[in-house]
């Protein structure tokens, strides 16, 4: 081979290589993207008192490659990021939420802000009870086990005169409250099943301080009980309940047994829903909240049978509640239900189903429809919106998830035979009432009731350029190797 076209061959060949290196490198830098940066503010003011203060939020950020989210105080709050809806969710109590991120996508959507149904915006929620204190402890490290908490439904008197036997001791009960368990008022003496007729809200008001003195010896003494279920299931405490919620002296606000179960807590859902024979009804707080006894009846199949519908009628549009009870001695029974729960729905199966005590679900849902969520600030390119865009951005979020008010139970003495939601969700616990901190998002899959955005024109040119480009190198790639073996040849 002449040594001129040796020389020029060998020349072209670096200046492809070259080339082929700048347009990865550059291609690289512009896929950073343009720097945004939202402040929100969540006012919860009109929140009335709760077990717990954390709310769901799901942003739009498109398709983001740096994210960050921190609180008021600087401090990073754990978010996960879902690239199929563009979505960055994060539960917090936090006031302030400042979120920054990088992306080529320029829709107007991004920075808008709607609420989750659910913590976490699970599919549907499952809440279980458990009447008394007896014989409990192996029923309680069942939950532990999967680090789910539900509801012990105290009986002051119980408490106070029989720690010596197989009921819970008073600083049992306080460490539960410390580990997040919560307590429910079962009245203070009416553990016979044979109410003293007259007395009913003496002994529940009682019962309540009894909650409180034992709560404020635990780690969490602003924590506030919410529910009350009458011993034994009976109907005549039901009247007497709605008189202590018309005095307005008692932190009580949920009512469970009899009732209806499940319900679902969708907005605007005013009618009940059907299917299999199987129905669920809209939750309303001036209803008793049911509470399903399959587990306690050993019927373990129809009880499974009841958690895969709700799985398999939950959606976008509708979620449900589940409550259950049992009483103490249940282990085999309950150990059935919440292996299965946890390997179908749970966090080793799907991770659909949010499990909470019921009085920590009801103060979300408090949370979710009394707190006004408020864009304060906005950067793109480090340029801070102006006050215009900032309200544009709000009067978006707010008709994407328009906040209702959820009024504090004022239960009147008869029940109304119509189904009226009060429960208005935004488009929802580990099921904590804490939240964990870390800069370091979540990527694991969840089921993800949020809407997808609409696609961006420039996500599609990105694309087309980025496969361009790569068509080009393998080209380039197929010519170097014709090169190479050409001079390998010549010499």
């Amino acid at each position: 081979m002449p040594q001129n076209l040796k020389r020029t061959l060998s020349t072209t060949l670096i200046l492809a290589m070259i080339l082929a290196l700048i347009l990865i490198v550059s291609t690289g830098a512009e896929a950073v993207g343009t720097p945004y940066r939202f402040v929100y503010q969540v006012d919860r003011a009109a929140v009335p008192l709760v077990t717990s203060g954390d709310l769901t939020l799901l942003f739009q950020v498109g398709d983001a490659n740096t994210i960050e989210v921190v609180d008021e105080n600087g401090d990073p709050i754990l978010y996960t990021y879902r690239p199929e809806s563009g979505t960055v969710m994060v539960t917090t109590s936090a006031a302030i939420i400042d979120l920054r991120f990088e992306t080529e996508n320029e829709s107007p959507q991004l920075g808008l802000v709607t609420k989750g149904f659910l913590l976490d915006n699970k599919r549907w929620a499952w809440s279980h009870g458990f009447d008394g204190t007896e014989d409990l402890e192996s029923s309680i490290a069942l939950f532990n086990q999967r680090n789910w908490r539900g509801t012990i439904f105290l009986t002051g008197v119980l408490v106070e005169l029989r720690p010596a036997l197989n009921f819970l001791s008073q600083e049992q009960i306080t460490e539960l409250v410390s580990d997040g368990w919560s307590l429910g008022n079962q009245t203070y003496n009416d553990y016979t099943c044979q109410p003293i007729i007259g007395s009913e809200v003496t002994t529940i008001n009682r019962n309540q301080q009894t909650l409180t003195d034992i709560i404020a010896e635990s780690t969490r003494p602003d924590y506030v009980p919410l529910s009350f279920a009458p011993p034994c299931g009976l109907n005549e405490y039901l009247t007497p309940f709605k008189n202590i919620l018309l005095e307005g002296d008692s932190t009580l606000q949920l009512y469970e047994g009899g009732g209806r179960i499940p319900v679902i807590v969708d907005k605007n859902a005013r009618e009940q829903f059907v299917a299999e024979d199987k129905f669920a009804f809209p939750f309303d707080l001036n209803e008793p909240l049911g509470r399903d006894s399959l587990i306690e009846l050993g019927e373990i199949d129809r009880s499974i049978e009841q958690f895969d519908w709700l799985s398999t009628y939950a959606g976008p549009n509708r979620h449900f509640w589940m409550n259950t009870a049992t009483a103490g001695g249940q282990e085999e029974n309950l150990e059935a239900i919440i292996s299965y729960v946890y390997n179908t729905y749970g966090p080793a199966g799907t991770d659909e189903v949010w499990v909470a005590p019921s009085d920590v679900i009801l103060s979300y849902f408090f949370t979710r429809d009394n707190a006004r969520v408020v864009v304060t600030a906005g950067e793109i390119n480090s340029v801070p919106l102006t006050g215009p865009e900032l309200q544009r951005l709000e009067e978006q979020s707010q008709a994407t998830s328009t906040p209702t008010s959820t009024p504090v139970n004022t239960m009147t003495p008869t029940i109304t035979a119509t189904p009226t939601a009060t429960i208005t969700p935004l488009p929802s616990i580990t099921p904590s009432p804490t939240v964990t901190k870390t800069p370091t998002p979540t990527l694991t899959p969840i089921p993800d009731d949020t809407p997808e955005p609409t696609p961006d024109v420039s996500i599609v040119l990105l694309v087309l350029i980025g496969v361009l480009i790569g068509v080009g190198l393998i080209l380039l790639l197929i010519l170097i190797g014709i090169l190479v073996l050409y001079l390998r040849n010549g010499e």
